[in-house]
């Protein structure tokens, strides 16, 4: 599931999405809750494959997607985790800054395919069909990303399943200009639910979890990659 991207932004605004016949708006409020303004939400711009009745549809999985955020110097970043790039944008949809990284489709493997299928039981169960050839062979080399406080991107980066017994997150980082800084391994999972992870005066704050599930908040000074060329 996908953090909400409203309630209070890091300009200290309150944000709440809006939907009106179909079209989706966010209203925006200083914080004594008095109306600033309405902007439009980021549309997607990747054709998305639904496996579909006549009464409910189920996303294929694997496919890549569109994740967006606020950054501090009040435009909006976007990034499509297919294509591996990220838009800053202007709230009214001018695009400044659009930033690409090379990288590799993550291959899906037999076991991947399974689990996705059994975690649309609730499809399935109600009369829906699966079309596994509408699976991807391949699935994005992102998931998501957040925002610091200096406007730096932290883009999480997927692993192979080979590669998932390793706990911890990977993370490529960016400035705010669009520079990549560099490769971050964080050695503890983290979660995307609410609350998204933070970062403040270089110290990340964030949800993590044990083996047995309890979950935990962690408190991580963050010692950042020196610039990299890459």
């Amino acid at each position: 599931m996908k953090p909400y991207r409203g309630g209070f932004d890091p300009m200290g605004r309150y944000n709440v999405v809006l939907i009106s016949g179909g079209e989706r708006r966010m209203a925006r409020f200083d914080q004594s809750f008095a109306p600033i303004d309405t902007i439009p939400v980021p549309e997607n711009p990747l054709d998305v494959e639904f496996f579909e009745t006549p009464r409910m549809s189920a996303a294929v999985p694997f496919q890549g997607s569109m994740a967006w955020r606020f950054s501090p110097a009040g435009t909006v970043w976007t990034l499509l985790t297919d294509r591996y790039e990220l838009t800053e944008m202007t709230t009214g949809g001018d695009v400044l800054l659009r930033v690409t990284k090379e990288h590799e489709p993550i291959p899906v493997t037999d076991e991947e395919r399974e689990k996705a299928i059994e975690d649309l039981e609730w499809f399935t169960s109600q009369g829906g069909r699966i079309d596994r050839s509408k699976f991807p062979r391949s699935k994005p080399s992102t998931a998501s990303f957040f925002i610091d406080d200096e406007g730096n991107l932290w883009v999480e980066r997927e692993v192979a399943a080979a590669d998932e017994d390793d706990r911890g997150r990977l993370f490529d980082l960016f400035e705010a200009q669009g520079r990549y800084l560099g490769l971050l391994h964080l050695p503890f999972e983290l979660g995307w639910s609410t609350p998204e992870p933070i970062v403040r005066g270089g110290v990340l704050y964030g949800v993590t979890s044990d083996e047995t599930g309890v979950l935990y908040v962690v408190r991580a000074t963050i010692l950042k990659p020196e610039p990299s060329s890459g």
